[in-house]
């Protein structure tokens, strides 16, 4: 998603992807933070008014606390790192189209089935490959060891009911697979640190446990249109910060590439943050290209002198 959001700000850029189609196993609940990405891509997102909460062993949190927060660090990427569930008020939130991936893809020219190779550079390029993939293609040495977590959502619809809420739950029990759930209207999400069952029957009673905490009773909503995805990539486990970002530094200064996105940088970054490093990218672009404007004309005048 970040190279497509990056095509879209940087109109007229030139998209190649490996892969045959445009990869999107993102099944999780695509929520942000303001309407930047939307203004960018021009593709409409509900704003939504979000309520959340905290369950623990079963029992709702009045608020949350380092045991919780801890808990629920632990459970999804396996350090202390501080993570949304302190943050439980109730804000304003936009939500991507369940499309969202393929209207991204509708626009830019991608070509596909195509191994880019940092070769012969002359242009910038904005790279969204993940980090141990381009420091291999730039034969970077002493490669760390680059490890993540897989994450699997299970998404379903819900009938014979109205509902016009927005609403999510943490989970920060070590004993349940789901970490965060998810109620959007007819719509329920479930994000889970491991896969969560074997049947469809399985699921259906999982997701018919979660309405409960919902408050809405067994019997009541008809879950249908079950679909539980892994992403393989879902959290990853960063690596020494200064040996990330000398990589990065290296791989502009000497191959004219600007790293983007949370693979690119290696970082467990939201899309909203892609605003930013997009203008940060467009600022260095920019100096770099008066640079090289600069000593363009200052070797036409040695030569004329």
């Amino acid at each position: 998603m970040a190279g497509l959001i990056a095509a879209h700000n940087f109109r007229g850029a030139h998209i190649v992807e490996k892969q045959s189609g445009l990869p999107d196993n993102h099944n999780a609940l695509l929520r942000f933070r303001t309407d930047n990405i939307s203004n960018i891509t021009k593709i409409p997102f509900k704003k939504v008014t979000v309520r959340k909460a905290i369950v623990h062993n079963n029992v709702f949190a009045d608020f949350p606390n380092p045991y919780l927060a801890n808990q629920y660090s632990l459970k999804v990427t396996g350090e202390l790192i501080d993570r949304s569930i302190w943050n439980v008020e109730t804000e304003t939130r936009y939500i991507a189209p369940a499309d969202f991936v393929k209207q991204l893809g509708d626009g830019p020219h991608i070509d596909y089935n195509t191994d880019w190779e940092p070769h012969n550079i002359s242009e910038p390029v904005i790279s969204t490959i993940p980090m141990p993939v381009l420091m291999r293609k730039l034969e970077w040495p002493d490669i760390p060891k680059f490890s993540s977590k897989p994450i699997w959502a299970l998404s379903a619809q819900l009938e014979g009911f109205s509902s016009n809420v927005c609403q999510t739950i943490y989970f920060t029990s070590l004993e349940v697979p789901q970490y965060r759930a998810s109620l959007i209207g007819q719509s329920l999400i479930i994000e889970c640190i491991d896969n969560p069952a074997s049947t469809e029957d399985s699921l259906v009673a999982m997701a018919q446990e979660v309405l409960e905490f919902f408050g809405i009773p067994t019997g009541l909503a008809e879950i249908t249109n079950l679909v539980l995805k892994e992403q393989k990539f879902g959290k990853i486990v960063p690596i020494d910060d200064e040996l990330r970002k000398d990589f990065m530094y290296t791989a502009t200064r000497d191959f004219n590439i600007y790293s983007l996105g949370r693979f690119a940088t290696w970082k467990q970054i939201l899309l909203d943050d892609l605003v930013q490093d997009m203008e940060i990218i467009k600022s260095l672009v920019s100096n770099e290209g008066k640079r090289k404007l600069y000593h363009q004309q200052l070797a036409s005048i040695h030569k004329n002198s």
